[in-house]
């Protein structure tokens, strides 16, 4: 099964279309929640509220959703632009250790 870590990877594939980072570094990405085969995502609209940016982001992540065989169900949410660096581009960073 994926796990937040390795989904905020192959999320950093999609290019954020205001910034041109990933949407990962970018901040988009609000949250990943994972439970059983079901994802949430949240992610954030842009500094100019631009819908079309964010109709944009939604379709690539979907894309990038439905070709992972471990996700049966996914919801991708919006929140209001805070302006406020994202959690989430760190995370991607940590790595899991397996306990010996």
């Amino acid at each position: 099964m994926i796990n937040e870590i390795e989904l905020a990877k192959k999320l950093s594939t999609i290019e954020d279309p205001v910034v041109k980072k990933n949407i990962i570094n970018s901040g988009r990405v609000r949250g990943i929640n994972i439970y059983n085969k079901n994802v949430n995502i949240m992610i954030e609209r842009d500094i100019n509220n631009n819908q079309n940016n964010v109709d944009i982001v939604k379709n690539s992540i979907t894309q990038l959703l439905r070709n992972i065989k471990d996700i049966e169900n996914f919801k991708i949410d919006v929140s209001e632009n805070t302006g406020n660096k994202s959690d989430i581009s760190s995370s991607k960073n940590v790595r899991i250790c397996k306990k010996r």
